[in-house]
């Protein structure tokens, strides 16, 4: 025999407790016990009609009395299998409504409707009595949720659904309270995210002032929901002020007022805002072979969408560049400038800001040494210009050749060959210029000049050689 649970019949029970009866009603044995597999096995029974009677359910689960009938056949050979199944014991939930100032006061006429953690409606219409009371019998194990449907009179709905589990083996009903607040002199404040107003944020702590700046209360913290409902308030001007903001945010210290006017109906709603707490990364640029740290890399900061953040981050002497200020959300990081003598790093890095973060993000960005013979040169500074081979002249008269009487041309020429002939052809005015149309550059003209000065004072000393071996012959 196989004990299963009624729901699920792949749960199977242990401890469940059975007496074997013959056809007659005879007990043949006791104490039959199934064991941790839910089984209950019987052997050597001749064969005959007989009956199985539980005279103990497993733990959290009802007694079923009914016997279970089987028959051994004579000459059989295959065990028989009975699958005999146990329903969970019900159980039940009960909900108090009270006043949200005073828990003594119990509130009438509260309706609520019951679901189950599927959302599936197990009972609706269910008013709480005079004594602030509402009841649910006959609950299978598991967890329900009560969700006010209309307020008492002169409070407040409250729709935040109020979970309830009934238990295994609960013997008596599970109950939970849920206050209200009257809607007279309230107030509800709502702390949000200051981009995004549908977050609401849960753990901020705030003091409640009147006009004159008196406590009226303090230590007020936003529960799940990001809510603080402050009741009773006499009409006039009131303001919160932020003493601890939720994790991850930055403190608001401007107070947020508001007013209670009188004979008012419904509570005052504010919302108070907080920013996120940014964040802040470390960029450590090393070696891809030894981890050595490296100075000189350039790195821009991109959102998710592309969008600068930060540009011209250089890593230092000990190879790292922070970057503060750094919303919650996931950013880009793209190296502009490889350090020298690295190869650039094209890989865009990817890394998240997390919402809370209170220690800097660090992240490890790896360069490969450029291989031998591939790094470029580094531009050579232009040379000098090279002298000309010869220096020109000091601007003096050139010194004349020695005559044969040991003194000085006077520089000035012999009498002219008849014919008129010029003594240097070179310089005849018919001269033209070199092949190609070209003149001389500066420094070719200089030369030339010198080449011409040189065979003038040849030919002078030459005529002046001359002149006195015919003077001496005359003589």
């Amino acid at each position: 025999m196989e004990k299963v649970d009624a729901a699920d019949q792949q749960l199977l029970l242990a401890g469940a407790v059975f007496s074997l009866l013959d056809e007659a009603g005879n007990v043949l044995e006791e104490n039959l016990m199934t064991d941790q597999h839910g089984r209950l096995e019987i052997n050597n029974l001749p064969p005959g009609d007989y009956q199985l009677v539980e005279t103990k359910a497993p733990e959290h689960y009802q007694l079923d009395a009914t016997p279970i009938v089987f028959t051994i056949e004579k000459g059989q050979t295959v065990t028989p299998v009975i699958t005999v199944e146990n329903t969970l014991i019900p159980g039940a939930a009960a909900l108090i409504k009270v006043d949200q100032d005073n828990g003594d006061i119990r509130l009438a006429g509260a309706e609520f409707m019951l679901t189950d953690a599927d959302g599936n409606v197990v009972a609706e219409q269910l008013v709480t009595d005079e004594n602030g009371l509402v009841a649910v019998s006959d609950l299978v194990p598991g967890t329900y949720y009560f969700v006010e449907t209309k307020a008492p009179l002169h409070y407040e709905r409250d729709a935040e659904p109020v979970a309830v589990t009934v238990e295994k083996g609960q013997t008596e009903a599970a109950v939970v309270k849920k206050s209200n607040t009257l809607i007279p002199g309230a107030v509800v404040l709502e702390k949000v995210d200051s981009s995004d107003h549908s977050t609401l944020l849960a753990g901020a702590e705030f003091r409640l002032e009147d006009e004159q700046g008196t406590v009226i209360q303090e230590k007020l913290v936003t529960d799940e929901t990001g809510r603080i409902i402050v009741t009773d308030l006499k009409p006039g001007n009131y303001q919160f002020v932020e003493t601890k903001a939720p994790n991850g945010y930055d403190l608001n210290e401007e107070g947020l007022a508001f007013t209670i006017e009188r004979s008012q109906e419904a509570a005052v709603v504010v919302k108070a805002e907080n920013t996120l707490t940014p964040g802040s990364v470390e960029i450590v640029k090393v070696d891809s072979s030894d981890g050595a740290r490296l100075e000189g890399a350039v790195f821009t900061v991109l959102t998710e969408d592309g969008d600068m953040v930060a540009e011209g981050l250089t890593t230092d002497e000990s190879g790292s560049v922070q970057l503060d200020g750094l919303a919650p959300g996931t950013y880009q990081l793209v190296e502009t400038k490889a350090p020298a003598h690295y190869q650039l790093n094209e890989t865009p890095i990817a890394f998240e800001i997390s919402k809370g973060q209170t220690e800097r993000l660090v992240l490890t960005v790896e360069n490969t040494l450029i291989p031998p013979g591939e790094e470029p040169k580094e531009p050579q500074p232009p040379s000098e210009p090279k002298q000309p081979p010869t220096e020109p002249g000091d601007g003096q008269t050139p010194t004349g050749p020695q005559n044969n009487n040991g003194g000085t041309g006077t520089g000035k020429t012999g009498t002219p060959k008849a014919g008129g002939g010029d003594p240097s052809p070179l310089l005849s005015k018919g001269a033209q210029p070199a092949s190609g149309g070209q003149l001389p550059q500066t420094g070719e003209t200089e030369m030339f000049m010198f080449m011409v000065a040189g065979l003038l004072l040849m030919a002078i000393g030459a005529l002046t050689l001359v002149n006195g071996r015919l003077a001496r012959k005359r003589g």
